[in-house]
């Protein structure tokens, strides 16, 4: 298997691959409970798109899949042994593990924003530092979402 080959693989077993769409709620409830920006509107307007209306999140996929095969082979090599000793499986449908990946893209669609908007904006970099330094004391807990024992949500 080729490179590429290898990581639409791992892509395909843990079901990101097709025409996988982003869901408005779920998008709201990274931003307002895993980051505590419910009341940090310059952040919500980054991805004001995927809260109000389902995104197509192939785009994303195949930009993070190329970027792997392109500039990070420790990556590629790590996924063909994983591949070849099918260390990662089939992830379930409707699995827990595949809500927590699905969620997981989520929050890499808006990490993705702010990065973006950091990088282009000086002054809305300044706002989310205060912002963050504002929530700082909640943001650990809150942003746990993937290493979560039991259900209990953080207070933002």
């Amino acid at each position: 298997m080729t490179p590429t080959e290898y990581v639409a693989e791992v892509v395909r077993r843990l079901h990101l691959s097709g025409d996988l769409m982003s869901d408005p709620a779920v998008m709201a409830d990274v931003i307002d409970d895993e980051y505590c920006y419910k009341d940090f509107s310059e952040a919500k307007d980054l991805v004001r798109n995927y809260l109000n209306t389902p995104q197509p999140l192939r785009p994303l996929v195949e930009r993070i899949s190329a970027a792997i095969v392109k500039r990070h082979p420790a990556i590629v090599s790590a996924l063909s042994q994983a591949v070849t000793q099918n260390i990662i499986t089939e992830v379930a449908k409707g699995s827990e593990t595949e809500r927590l990946l699905y969620r997981a893209l989520h929050n890499v669609v808006f990490l993705d924003a702010l990065t973006l908007a950091m990088a282009d904006d000086v002054t809305f970099m300044a706002k989310l530092h205060e912002h963050v330094l504002a929530v700082r004391h909640t943001i650990l807990p809150a942003n746990a979402s993937l290493w979560k024992v039991n259900n209990d949500s953080a207070a933002c």
